[in-house]
């Protein structure tokens, strides 16, 4: 279920009309891509096995996965875009997911995101998503926009999840907890996107 995918059509729109979506594609010198956000960072290089669904399916024979749930790459989720553009990222990464797990029924199925930074846009796209598009499953930040998941913003969010009953995936974010201090050892997968998750569930525990 954890199991990130980038649509090659997604990354061919971002470089066509990239401003649109407040997001641009480099080409580095050995042809692989970059997405870079136009007022924010330039994200690791996109690799074959993060963009392509059909390579994926001899491995997951030979470890008797029968199918897999495919969801956005948490680093271009999108959570700090303008409104506007945020709502257009994530409908161009749900439609696109959509699109592309269509084309292996029954290996795959695609997990929405949304547009955590306009909470209105957020419940926009839960509908369009599950009533459209079919999903059953959403990925969220364990903390998005600037916002904790208990935020009294957030709570008509939470009462259309429950409403439409899609399970959630909540998922550290391009930058976790204390990354600061998690420069070495790997630290920034071993404490901090852990350290967040619990930051989370404490939150929405309490």
């Amino acid at each position: 279920m954890h199991a990130h995918y980038v649509s090659p059509r997604l990354i061919e729109e971002a470089r066509r009309n990239g401003a649109d979506y407040g997001v641009a594609v480099d080409m580095l010198a050995d042809g692989r891509a970059c997405l870079r956000f136009i007022d924010g960072p330039t994200l690791r290089p996109f690799f074959r096995e993060l963009t392509d669904l059909a390579i994926r399916l001899p491995g997951m024979d030979a470890e008797g996965i029968a199918l897999q749930i495919v969801s956005t790459w948490t680093d271009m989720q999108g959570d700090d875009l303008p409104a506007e553009q945020g709502r257009r990222w994530a409908r161009l990464q749900n439609e696109t997911l959509a699109e592309d797990v269509r084309a292996h029924p029954g290996r795959f199925e695609a997990m929405g995101t949304l547009p955590m930074q306009d909470v209105g846009g957020a419940i926009a796209e839960l509908d369009h998503i599950v009533t459209r598009l079919g999903m059953r499953s959403i990925e969220i930040g364990t903390h998005a926009a600037g916002m904790e998941l208990d935020h009294p913003e957030l709570r008509p969010l939470w009462r259309r999840i429950a409403e439409h009953g899609v399970f959630v995936l909540l998922h550290p974010p391009f930058r976790p907890a204390a990354l600061d201090r998690a420069g070495d050892y790997f630290l920034n997968n071993v404490v901090s996107f852990p350290l967040d998750t619990t930051f989370a569930a404490a939150r929405l525990l309490f």
